[in-house]
């Protein structure tokens, strides 16, 4: 074990580029996960700056959080309110009966995605990636049922609102690639 003093020169993205094969197949795949995580850790701990790839996933994740949290809360706080207005954009249309059940899933939805982003976020600083690229597919979901619902409900100028965010979704999912 190294300080970062004596190991300076790990402390760059560099470090983080797979190991040649003949590194790693003797020690097979476990080996080599492990080896890469320890860099991982010891390029954060020696102060590397994170590459711009990795803040964009954070700020995406962060952003989605921010967003399904808020939504998903307010909700929770007004519920009557936001229940009753759901109810009276969807009263001439196929779904009208099932309102207040659908209004559930989305607001379970929401909540979920928004955790699910915020954990991903910090995830993302102990080399979890694999959970902000779930959160991402879940707030990608999440935003093509908002999408379907103003699409059924008619209001096109609301589903066109939800394309920027659905583009940022699938951005952040390509980003988890």
């Amino acid at each position: 074990a190294h300080s970062c003093r004596e190991n300076r020169k790990n402390c760059n993205s560099h470090d983080l580029k797979p190991l040649p094969i003949e590194d790693r197949t003797p020690a097979g795949p476990q080996s080599y996960r492990k080896n890469r995580l320890s860099r991982r850790m010891a390029s954060l701990s020696c102060g590397m700056e994170m590459i711009p790839r990795e803040i964009a996933r954070v700020l995406i994740l962060v952003f989605f959080a921010v967003l399904f949290l808020q939504s998903g809360l307010d909700k929770i706080i007004d519920f009557d309110g936001n229940r009753a207005y759901i109810k009276s954009v969807f009263e001439k249309t196929l779904p009208a009966r099932i309102v207040s059940i659908l209004f559930i899933v989305l607001l379970v939805l929401e909540v979920t995605t928004g955790v699910a982003c915020a954990l991903g976020a910090a995830g993302s600083f102990f080399s979890q990636p694999a959970l902000g690229k779930w959160a991402m597919v879940l707030a990608a979901v999440c935003l093509i049922q908002l999408f379907a619902g103003l699409r059924i409900a008619h209001d096109y100028q609301g589903a066109a609102a939800i394309v920027p965010y659905f583009l940022a979704a699938v951005l952040g999912i390509l980003l988890h690639a």
